[in-house]
């Protein structure tokens, strides 16, 4: 990863730093925090309960099925249709999306890489942050 990417990275967070969104999020809205409680009842387990935009979420939920996008033919039309999903169900903006979840996969690829990752999950953030960083 170049330290162009790293710089980008940096600047988007330091946007969201910025934005003055007072939603309360779940802030780790992985698939593996959403359980199905009955048939027609579904409930979102270990919140942080965080305070912002929920465009960050787009990242958890679709991050749950990264090495499923990163084997797919497309994967960079992969992460884009599951993000304009998340985008248009949840009424958030899908460019600012995109854009966190490239700053995202930066800082989980370096976070994974330094505290001893599975080396296939590093090299599925890694691919995931520069697959996103054209279109960031």
């Amino acid at each position: 990863m170049s330290d162009e990417h790293l710089q980008l990275a940096v600047r988007i967070v330091q946007q969201l730093a910025s934005d003055g969104t007072s939603t309360l999020t779940h802030g780790d809205l992985s698939l593996s925090n959403i359980l199905q409680a009955d048939s027609d009842r579904w409930v979102a387990i270990d919140p942080l309960l965080l305070i912002g935009t929920s465009a960050n979420e787009a990242h958890t939920v679709v991050r749950s099925h990264l090495s499923t996008a990163m084997s797919a033919d497309a994967p960079v039309a992969v992460l884009a249709d599951w993000t304009r999903r998340f985008t248009e169900t949840a009424g958030v903006d899908y460019t600012w999306a995109q854009a966190l979840s490239f700053a995202r996969y930066v800082g989980s690829y370096y976070w994974e890489s330094q505290n001893e990752g599975a080396s296939a999950n590093v090299a599925r953030l890694r691919r995931a942050a520069l697959l996103l960083a054209p279109l960031v």
